[in-house]
C-alpha cells in the first residue's frame, strides 16, 4: 500500500507539471498570435505625407500617433465634425484585409493658404470619399 501511494503522489506531481507546461505554452502561443494593430496602406501614407509636406504641413499628433497615420482620432468611430480645429485631418477605414490595413477615406484641409495645382498624389488615395477644403 505504501508503494501505491508513492506511485500516486509521483503521478499526481507529474500531471500537475504537465498541466503547468500546457498552460505556459498555451499562453505563449496566444501572445504570439495576438492581433496586430492595423497599418495605413504604405502608398497612401507616403502620398499623404508628400502632399502635406508640399504644403509645408505635417500630420497632426491628434491622429498620427507614433508615426501611424491611421491612428488616434483618424481611426476611431468619432465624427470628424466633432474636431473642427484639427486641420489637416483624415479619417480612415481599417476594416480591410481582416482589419489589418487602413485606407484614408476622408481628407480635410481648409484655410491653409496654399496655392498651385492639385497634388498628383491624390490619385494614390483610391478610397477617398470626402475631401473638404481643396
Amino acid at each position: 500500500m505504501q508503494r501505491r501511494s508513492r506511485f500516486s503522489a509521483v503521478s499526481c506531481g507529474q500531471q500537475q507539471l504537465v498541466w503547468v507546461l500546457v498552460l505556459v505554452f498555451s499562453w505563449r502561443t496566444a501572445a504570439a498570435q495576438a492581433p496586430q494593430a492595423p497599418k495605413t496602406d504604405p502608398l497612401e501614407a507616403a502620398s499623404l505625407n508628400t502632399i502635406l509636406g508640399g504644403w509645408g504641413r505635417k500630420a497632426s499628433s491628434e491622429w498620427n500617433i507614433s508615426g501611424e497615420l491611421c491612428s488616434g482620432k483618424a481611426s476611431d468611430n468619432s465624427n470628424w465634425d466633432d474636431y473642427p480645429n484639427i486641420n489637416p485631418f483624415i479619417k480612415c477605414d481599417c476594416s480591410f484585409s481582416n482589419n489589418t490595413v487602413c485606407h484614408i477615406i476622408k481628407l480635410r484641409v481648409f484655410k491653409l493658404n496654399v496655392v498651385g495645382q492639385l497634388p498628383s498624389e491624390l490619385q494614390n488615395l483610391p478610397h477617398l470619399q470626402d475631401v473638404y477644403g481643396i
